[in-house]
Formats: structure tokens, C-alpha cells, sequence
């Protein structure tokens, strides 16, 4: 960068000393930093800064009066074109204060070439007073250039205020929202309450924290597995883990309630899942799987581990649910293509066979589903529209339901539970509600109807009660497991109220 000035008068003093210009041309950077400050260079005619041609002499008044000369250097040799010398002139006269402002402005050409990022031209008049102003045009660019100065230092605390604002807050999994709906509606009092919905493991966990959502923009949200088509579940005795059959994914979903985490099993031992449409509660906490495609029972640890695959004798045609009897250490299996129970020793031996197709007490139409409580089979016969209670060695205690579309009447029931009080709680998959019976067959109340919402299902399947009267369904077709909770009658109002009419 080379600096220029134009010639001066004889006289250096300050009084006849001439007006200077100086032009910076240059294409480095870091020169934006001066952009709209004074120029503090010296006065190369009077050694003082700021010099004014407002009070030069004669020769510095004959130098004002003629155009700047200033140019860039090529070859050592300043070689300013006439086109050049009157643009820099109006430039000055323009942007600058000597004097009066004069009305000529410069080209577009010229006011983009001095705002250039690359390239910035300026000029700095001197004035011998301290009291210049600088020009409108450097006082533009000064306050865009702070103004960018600025945007650059804040846009990590707007993206933080970006992400806080898009965090939505998460209620923890199980606790009711506070327009859950209830069954009686209000005023009644409520017998069941909604909890909750179970997607995935996200729903277990609680809302992201800023560092958690940062790091999934910067490197991308880890990729979580859905529930495809849950057909049956449980939980352990404990209420930490939640394990569920998912016949659309062919996998054993494993969720832990306490740490809030998530497995999904595709195979046990060496055996791919094909169809797992049971999981159901073992001795010591541990599980009994069943695979009704491969024709199979798996025995699992708490963790999971294989401890044994049941050899089921020839008989077992399609395995869709069992239940373990800890008293008589057998295995209730129900064979839904055979139309009976096969009663199984815990190594898979065939011990004897309750049932068989039929309507008469004690037959059955394709069943899908059993629970044993209080030492009762309960088996949902769905072929035949009903419930059946049987006693362990399979005499007939009572039956309930029958086709038609009225309340009471059981169209598709796929899973049959009971809760601590004893209430029969049906699925059904057509009328895609529970229906809640007592134990002589009694409608105590229903729930659910048709849709996608809280306390709606499409065509639910399995169903399980845990020690804390909470109500796990298989919302399969929704790809879901709902939560409910039964509320338990208080003393006050056994006094006084039937606890059959629930509704």
C-alpha cells in the first residue's frame, strides 16, 4: 500500500500551508476495522493532526480549490487518469465536511467500490480544528459493521433461547394427565382412571435437557424402535420391567420402568422370534414365552436368557397363550387350533387335555387367552362369544357372554384379566372395549370405544392387571400399550354404595 498526497505550496507552515488528502486502497481485511474512525494520521505539510483547509493560506487555498490528485502506485509511479481525479474529487466533496457540502454526488460505480468487503477506498479529510465530523458514509458502515459485530457475538444465545423454547415438557409415564378422562364421567365417582400411552422408550423418559436436544442437532436423534403390533404383556412381580409380545415386529420388547431404558429381543438362544404372541409370568420372576408360529414355549430368565425351550409332545398344534400354576408346578397352555388346554409339566410333558371344540360348558371355539386366579382358569373362548371359569382339573364353574351387540354381550373377546378385587375384565377386540363383569357374569361397566385418542383403541388384544391395580392393554392396531388404573371403593362408600354398581 503506498500513500500518496498532492503536491505542496513552498510555505510548510500552518497558516499557508496547502490541504492533504490521503487515500487508503487496500484489499486486506483487518482494514474494516477502521472504517468510520478519524483518521489520526499527522499532517505531512504541518506536522499537526486533523488539519483544515478551512484555514490554509493562499497556497493551501489554490490546492483546495484544484482536485485532489490520488491515485494507486504501479511501478513506483503514481499515474491517476482525469476520470479518476474528478471521481475522487465529487467523492470527497461529497461524502466529506469541508466547507459546504457539496450537491455533487459520486457515481454508483464509486459508492460501491469504497462499501466493498474486498476493497475498501477512504478518505480522510484534515481539518486543523478537533472538531471534524466524520462522513455519512463512515458513520453508515460503522454502524453496520457493529451491528454485525453484535449479531455475530449473540446468535449462540438465540439459539439457546431457540431450543428452550421448543422443549416441550413431559409429564412422567404413569402419572394421569390433568383432563384424564375417567369411567363412570363425573359426578360419578371413578372406578377407572387413564394413566398414560407407551409408543416407545421415549415415553418412558422425561422432557430432553438442553445439551441432550443440542447434541441431536449437531450429530442427529439416536433412532428408537416402535412398537409394531403388541399382542399380550406383563410385568414382574416388582413393577420395574414391562415385557411385551410384539407380533407385528416378531420381537420381545423389554422395558425397564426404573432406569427408563429399552431392549428388543429378535431371537432366543439361536432361534429366531416368529410369531411371539404370549409372554406370561414364571416361577422366581422368571417367563414363558410362546411362539405359535414355530410351535414353541421358551423358558427366560428376569434378564432374558434362554434357561429352557420347552419339547412340546405332537399333540400342541398352535400354542397362543399358557398360564403357570405355582401350587401344582404345571403349564396351562391354550391351543387355539386344537380348541383345548394341554396341560404340560415344566418340561414340556404332556400331562392331560381340558376341553375341546364345542359349545357346551367345559368346549371350546377357538381360544385365545387364560389367567388363573384365586386357583380358577378363566379362558376367553372367542369362537363362542364368551368367558369360561374352569376349576385346575377343568370342570366348568360358570360362563358369561354370548353374541349380539347390547353391553354384556361379547362379540370378539381376546383377553380376559382380573384385578385385586376380583372384577373380570374382558377385551374385546370387535367392540374394541373392556367390559368389567363380577364373577357371576354381572356388567359392572365398560370402557373405551373406537379411535385413536386416550381411552380409545383399534382392535386391542392382550390385557394384564399388575399388583398396583394398573390396567396394561394391547392397543395393537394403534401400535401401543394404554394404561389405566383401577380406583379401589373407599370404606366410606361400601357403607353405603353396592360395589357392583360401579356404573
Amino acid at each position: 500500500m503506498k500513500i500518496t498526497t498532492p503536491r505542496s505550496s513552498p510555505s510548510g507552515r500552518c497558516g499557508s500551508r496547502p490541504t492533504c488528502g490521503i487515500v487508503f486502497a487496500t484489499t486486506h481485511p483487518s482494514v474494516s476495522r477502521f472504517a468510520g474512525r478519524r483518521s489520526s494520521a499527522v499532517c505531512p505539510f504541518s506536522g499537526r493532526r486533523n488539519c483544515s483547509p478551512s484555514k490554509a493560506g493562499a497556497a493551501g487555498r489554490s490546492a483546495a480549490a484544484s482536485p485532489w490528485k490520488a491515485g494507486f502506485s504501479i511501478d513506483g509511479k503514481t499515474t491517476p487518469s482525469a476520470a479518476a481525479t474528478e471521481e475522487s474529487t465529487r467523492s470527497f466533496l461529497w461524502n466529506g465536511k469541508c466547507g459546504k457540502r457539496n450537491s455533487a454526488s459520486p457515481s454508483n460505480e464509486t459508492c460501491s467500490r469504497m462499501t466493498s468487503p474486498r476493497t475498501m477506498v477512504r478518505f480522510f479529510s484534515c481539518r486543523c480544528d478537533d472538531t471534524s465530523e466524520e462522513p455519512e458514509m463512515a458513520t453508515a458502515y460503522r454502524t453496520s459493521h457493529r451491528l454485525a459485530a453484535m449479531l455475530r457475538l449473540q446468535w449462540p444465545f438465540w439459539l439457546i433461547f431457540m431450543l428452550i423454547g421448543c422443549q416441550q415438557p413431559r409429564r412422567d409415564f404413569l402419572q394421569p394427565p390433568p383432563d384424564a378422562p375417567t369411567w363412570p364421567p363425573p359426578p360419578a365417582p371413578a372406578r377407572i382412571r387413564y394413566l398414560g400411552v407407551l409408543h416407545s422408550v421415549e415415553d418412558l423418559q422425561p422432557r430432553e435437557g438442553f445439551f441432550t436436544r443440542l447434541g441431536n442437532l449437531i450429530v442427529g436423534k439416536k433412532k428408537t424402535v416402535p412398537l409394531y403390533g403388541p399382542r399380550a404383556l406383563v410385568t414382574t412381580r416388582d413393577g420395574t420391567k414391562l415385557w411385551v409380545a410384539d407380533i407385528g415386529g416378531r420381537c420381545l420388547h423389554v422395558f425397564d420402568l426404573a432406569h427408563r431404558t429399552h431392549r428388543r429381543m429378535t431371537s432366543i438362544g439361536s432361534q429366531p422370534l416368529l410369531s411371539p404372541v404370549s409372554v406370561s409370568r414364571g416361577p422366581n420372576d422368571s417367563l414363558y414365552v410362546c411362539d405359535s408360529e414355530a410351535v414353541a414355549v421358551y423358558h427366560l430368565s428376569a434378564d432374558g436368557t434362554l434357561l429352557d425351550a420347552l419339547r412340546l409332545p405332537d399333540e400342541l398344534l398352535r400354542p397362543v397363550d399358557l398360564a403357570y400354576d405355582p401350587t401344582r408346578k404345571i403349564l396351562y397352555v391354550v391351543d387355539a387350533a386344537a380348541h383345548d388346554i394341554k396341560v404340560l409339566d415344566p418340561h414340556g410333558r404332556l400331562v392331560r387335555i381340558i376341553g375341546g371344540r364345542g359349545t357346551a360348558p367345559g368346549r371350546f371355539n377357538f381360544p385365545c387367552d387364560i389367567t388363573l386366579w384365586d386357583d380358577q382358569l378363566w379362558v376367553a373362548d372367542a369362537g363362542n362369544h364368551r368367558v369360561q371359569c374352569l376349576t385346575p382339573d377343568g370342570r366348568p364353574v360358570i360362563a358369561f357372554g354370548h353374541a349380539g351387540d347390547a353391553p354384556g354381550d361379547l362379540a370378539l373377546p381376546k383377553g380376559v384379566a382380573l384385578d385385586p378385587d376380583g372384577h373380570v375384565y374382558v377385551v374385546d377386540a370387535r367392540f374394541e372395549n373392556v367390559q368389567i363383569f363380577d364373577q357371576q357374569g354381572t356388567l359392572l361397566l365398560y370402557f373405551g370405544d373406537e379411535g385413536t385418542g386416550a381411552g380409545e383403541f383399534w382392535l386391542p388384544g392382550g390385557i394384564f392387571i399388575d399388583e398396583e391395580a394398573r390396567i396394561w392393554i394391547c392397543d395393537t392396531y394403534n401400535r401401543r400399550i394404554q394404561v389405566f388404573a383401577y380406583e379401589r371403593v373407599r370404606s366410606e362408600e361400601t357403607d353405603t354404595t353396592d360395589d357392583r354398581k360401579m356404573h
